[in-house]
């Protein structure tokens, strides 16, 4: 037994974070303040006002990449494809993406991207292209 927890912390984000998975970890500012998490709670540093906060409903995929399972309930397709990027280290165009706040409720278990994708295409509607190592999705709709 003892502490485990996951730290995603990326430049293009605003936002780190801390998620406990077991535990409790303290976190501290430079200018010494401080939150205590435990099991199940989120710590977040904005990098922008340099501000700590705590939150307790934290999203199912936190901790996707040690579970090999992606959870969406009601997430906006937009967020949901933030987090399918980060699980699979994959960056996708969205210049011509319509209905991102479209809501998605799904679960994949040990997904592939294909997999991924092409359930996104068919629940919204949207087209998906690959073209040098990189993923286009064009258009899509909420139905």
């Amino acid at each position: 037994m003892g502490t485990s927890f996951n730290v995603r912390a990326f430049e293009n984000e605003k936002e780190s974070s801390v998620f406990v998975k077991t535990g409790k970890v303290a976190l501290e500012s430079i200018d010494g303040k401080g939150i205590v998490l435990f099991a199940g709670e989120k710590g977040l540093f904005n990098r922008n006002d340099r501000l700590l906060s705590k939150e307790s409903n934290v999203l199912p995929n936190a901790i996707s990449w040690i579970t090999k399972e992606l959870v969406f309930n009601d997430t906006p397709l937009a967020k949901a494809l933030s987090e399918i990027e980060h699980y699979y280290g994959q960056e996708f165009d969205l210049s011509e993406l319509t209905g991102g706040d479209c809501p998605l409720t799904a679960r994949f278990k040990n997904p592939e991207i294909e997999t991924v994708l092409e359930t996104l295409s068919l629940t919204f509607s949207l087209s998906v292209e690959k073209y040098e190592g990189q993923y286009k999705l064009i258009n899509g709709r909420c139905n």
